[in-house]
């Protein structure tokens, strides 16, 4: 046996070893149900026994490997984990890793490495990590989304789609913000329908205000959604600022155009479109990459196509959940970035 197969051999044998130990920890509870223990099977459960029962369940993170800014997916697992388990030994649960400098840095994952001309980036619920693997100790819930592309593609992606809604329920390193749903008069129902959706999975102080009425403060501070056609002042704003904050699509007074990974210009949609992008907050004063709020965009050419975005991110987020935007046409959704080639 080769040592690249032993290395194998071993990463997979600890992947099996802590799935038995999840298991046994997710039966136990079953065991301790009436008619399921000799003991206790003329007793009923309590509410307490139940509250028991839950609170016992081991805390979980999801491991996401993708190509390309999430052209293709290496794996998706979820796995239990103890307190004080760092990003980087949770990847090292679930596939062969090669470091670099002192093991700070993933040069490889199952064997795609810098060989084929990239580099490994991983944002946590769906923000560009701001630490090494290392250093981020992970918290129950987390999503943990490596990507493997061109370093000399845009370095500027500092969230993913992913952060609908993780960022907004989990925060980074266990802080979380409140939400602001800001929104244009003619969406308000597809906003109403947003933070219920958000609320719905768990994210703290949801709060509704128009668009035009949102003080600096919520700016500044809060995790937003903005649906809105591109003409308000926030939105032209991030639009203005595109190539600094790393979007893929920009509305312009022509159509809505689409962009390479390299950043070259690659199609100019002239007929109704809408379109999803995601950044960490330009508004806040600690700056983009502060890993604190993000800003998601539901925008569009017209107001039918900033309903159709509004749509889809409500009917299918986790399938674009390690995309860095999308456009949608004509009831189709396509990635973001446009793919090279």
């Amino acid at each position: 046996m080769s040592i690249q197969d032993a290395a194998v051999l071993c990463a997979r044998s600890r992947v099996i070893s802590r799935l038995i130990r999840f298991v046994s920890l997710s039966l136990l509870p079953l065991l301790l149900l009436p008619g399921c223990s000799p003991d206790r099977s003329g007793d009923a459960a309590t509410p307490e026994d139940t509250a028991a029962n839950l609170s016992a369940a081991p805390a979980q993170v999801r491991i996401v490997a993708t190509l390309d800014f999430g052209a293709s997916t290496m794996f998706d697992v979820a796995i239990p984990f103890d307190d004080g388990t760092t990003a980087m030994d949770a990847l090292r649960e679930v596939a062969e890793v090669d470091t670099a400098y002192g093991g700070g840095f993933v040069r490889g994952i199952n064997g795609t490495g810098s060989e084929q001309g990239g580099d490994w980036f991983y944002y946590v619920n769906g923000f560009l990590a701001r630490t090494g693997a290392g250093d981020y100790r992970l918290h129950d819930g987390d999503t943990v989304h490596w990507d493997f592309h061109d370093p000399a593609a845009y370095r500027g992606v500092s969230a993913t789609l992913g952060s609908f809604p993780l960022a907004y329920v989990n925060g980074y390193a266990g802080q979380r913000r409140e939400t602001v749903v800001a929104y244009e008069n003619e969406f308000a129902e597809l906003a109403n329908a947003v933070a219920s959706q958000l609320e719905s999975a768990g994210a703290p102080g949801v709060s509704l205000v128009e668009l035009s009425l949102l003080a600096d403060e919520q700016k500044q501070s809060r995790h937003l959604v903005i649906i809105s056609r591109p003409e308000t002042d926030p939105v032209r704003e991030i639009y203005d600022n595109r190539a600094r904050l790393g979007l893929f699509a920009s509305i312009q007074d022509s159509g809505l155009r689409t962009y390479l990974a390299s950043a070259d210009e690659h199609e100019l949609y002239q007929h109704s479109a809408g379109v999803l992008q995601t950044i960490q907050n330009p508004w806040n004063p600690s700056g983009v990459g502060a890993c604190q709020n993000v800003v998601l965009l539901v925008s569009g050419t017209d107001a039918e196509g900033v309903t159709a975005a509004a749509v889809v991110l409500l009917e299918q987020a986790d399938r674009m959940m390690t995309w860095c935007g999308a456009v949608v046409l004509d009831g189709g959704v396509e990635r973001l970035p446009v793919p090279v080639g």
